[in-house]
């Protein structure tokens, strides 16, 4: 049996008078893809925030690479972080650094052996259809120029774990189609990815996993979310 890069066990968060999630489980494993699929506000972003460190269960365990959330120590997440590849909605570019500043040095922060950072920046970058962008700044981007270059800089430097926020949100068909290649190359080399999106007929040929999150609560399949009990926790049903 494969390692578990990712186990998270009965986690509720409960924060300013709300709950959005309630007593969540699953597992991930190496080259294999989660998603995270229901409506908006079900909880998605606060999963993979948890799983990244970013909020507290307040209830429950996460491991996530072998460490273990809450409890650990500083020194800790941060060898985590190294091994994470992380794009959120908001995108998060440093603003005064071009577009090929920003992937680099995301390589030279990671633990990886790189001897070529501004090659590999570059070629990523290129790979994402960014090769006329290299020099230019976020606020010279478009949405979805930003958004490629942010998968860039979560890509570059071939995580173990990668979560991403609906990375394809701002991109057109064929954008997304090379960003989903490059993701199967990362998964055929034995990363983990766990995915909110609601482009679901893009990813469903490609994940192993399907986390349906309605009301903070793991459910099967996709539940007429009008009518989801909010008292009944169901477990998470995988995908052939």
């Amino acid at each position: 049996m494969a390692e578990v890069t990712v186990k998270v066990c009965d986690v509720s968060v409960h924060y300013a008078g709300c709950s959005p999630l309630r007593d969540v489980s699953f597992e991930c494993r190496p080259g294999e893809l989660t998603m995270l699929c229901g409506p908006s506000g079900g909880g998605k972003t606060t999963l993979l925030r948890a799983i990244n460190g970013l909020c507290e269960p307040s209830r429950g365990v996460i491991w996530t690479l072998g460490s273990r959330i809450p409890g650990r120590s500083s020194r800790d997440a941060r060898a985590v972080w190294q091994q994470i590849g992380t794009v959120v909605q908001e995108v998060a570019l440093f603003e005064t650094m071009t577009a090929l500043a920003n992937v680099e040095l995301a390589l030279r922060a990671t633990s990886a052996n790189s001897r070529r950072p501004r090659a590999e920046a570059t070629a990523w970058l290129e790979r994402l259809g960014l090769a006329d962008k290299l020099h230019q700044y976020p606020c010279q981007l478009s949405g979805g120029q930003r958004q490629r270059v942010a998968l860039a800089r979560a890509f570059v430097a071939r995580p173990r774990l990668l979560l991403l926020d609906e990375p394809t949100s701002a991109l057109d068909h064929e954008s997304a189609g090379v960003v989903l290649d490059a993701l199967k190359e990362l998964i055929r080399d034995g990363a983990s990815v766990v995915i909110s999106s609601h482009r679901l007929d893009e990813l469903a040929r490609l994940c192993d996993q399907r986390i349906c999150l309605a009301d903070g609560h793991v459910c099967i399949g996709q539940p007429d979310y009008a009518k989801f009990p909010c008292n009944v926790t169901f477990k998470p049903a995988l995908v052939a």
